[in-house]
């Protein structure tokens, strides 16, 4: 997408299809594991299983090389506690979104989000994160529901000029220097309804735009999102802002750090772990990023992505393959605190890749 919008538009972000109200929504189902995460210290020896009894072989493992090459210390955040009152915020920005919810009952989904409901939409919904301040809101799906597209959606120049007004109106705008200006999805919301040929009609229901966080010029990944869906006219139709404010970065000395043989190492062993029998598989990405873990802590990791292209046809004589990418990220500080996704125990899949609990998964460790 071209970055030559204004400043002030290019800040706002958000974008692709992605679930409106991700977390405690209501009508969601909770996961218990990410209130009861016990975050504790990530040792290098917690990363170093056993190392498999076949040697797996890949292309891309040039880019193991680069682990732990720094060209300045990488940094570790905390995150700010919501320091205001968390009701009094709640009620002034659902009169600024100029949506009929009412404020005199207070649903306490967990012990840090609260929401407030529409009476004459179970659909319209807003959260607030009463620790961290982040918010989730959903103007609802009354108006979304006709097998039509919605009229007048604004263009992907517009999708911009809309998103950004809309933050700095409700003071949600993040610092320019926090806001990757290279990388803004734009995006939309379909719905398909099938017809009387066999196909399908798609009606184009909502534009959605998505920002992408960086601290220091590194990219955050993690919790950390900003995305707004907007409909007729640019109405503001929804809008996921977990965007928490961070104390000043702490840079890591060389002590802090794990020693990049043993990066390369626990890499390594991960990787070949769950090739299994895929076929031509790659490692196609190396990066380090800042994780946000959602709870408080964003901390430097590298982030792998690996394609791996499986047969997943039980007539044996088909050549087709499917391509399941595995990622995974291994911290560079060895006192970590920061729960990572894949860290509590180490993701084994059955041989054929697929993702259901089949197969003798033994032989893979």
């Amino acid at each position: 997408m071209s970055t030559k919008l204004p400043t002030i538009v290019r800040s706002v972000l958000v974008a692709s299809a992605v679930s409106l109200l991700s977390g405690p929504s209501f009508g969601a189902t909770l996961n218990p594991s990410l209130l009861t995460t016990v975050i504790k210290p990530v040792l290098i020896s917690d990363l170093l299983t056993e190392t498999p009894s076949t040697t797996g072989e890949f292309s891309g493992k040039q880019l193991l090389d680069s682990l732990g090459r720094y060209e300045k210390k990488p940094m570790v955040y905390k995150t700010l506690e919501f320091n205001k009152d968390p009701i009094a915020k709640s009620v002034q920005l659902i009169k600024q979104l100029n949506v009929n919810f009412n404020t005199d009952r207070i649903v306490h989904l967990n012990d840090k989000w609260l929401g407030f409901q529409n009476d004459e939409d179970a659909s319209s919904t807003f959260e607030f994160d009463t620790h961290s301040g982040n918010i989730h809101f959903n103007r609802g799906l009354k108006g979304y529901s006709e097998e039509r597209s919605t009229p007048n959606l604004p263009d992907e120049r517009q999708i911009t000029q809309f998103a950004a007004k809309h933050l700095i109106d409700l003071g949600l705008l993040p610092p320019l220097t926090e806001i990757n200006l290279q990388k803004i999805e734009i995006g939309g919301l379909n719905m398909a309804v099938p017809d009387s040929k066999g196909g399908s009609k798609v009606f184009e229901k909502l534009k959605t735009v998505r920002a992408f966080r960086v601290l220091d010029g590194v990219e955050v990944e993690g919790d950390s999102r900003l995305i707004m869906h907007l409909g007729e006219n640019g109405e503001l139709a929804g809008i996921v802002a977990q965007w928490p404010q961070v104390s000043e970065g702490k840079a890591l000395t060389e002590n802090d750090l794990i020693p990049a043989e043993k990066l390369r190492e626990a890499a390594l062993a991960n990787i070949q772990r769950v090739l299994g029998k895929s076929v031509r598989p790659e490692l196609t990405e190396a990066k380090l990023v800042l994780y946000d873990d959602g709870q408080g802590v964003i901390e430097p990791a590298y982030h792998f992505v690996v394609k791996r292209n499986f047969n997943l046809n039980e007539n044996s004589r088909s050549t087709e393959l499917t391509m399941i990418p595995y990622d995974f990220y291994l911290p560079i500080y060895n006192k970590s605190r920061a729960a990572f996704p894949d860290l509590q125990s180490v993701m084994v899949q059955p041989l054929d890749g697929r993702d259901e609990k089949v197969g003798d998964v033994a032989k893979d460790e």
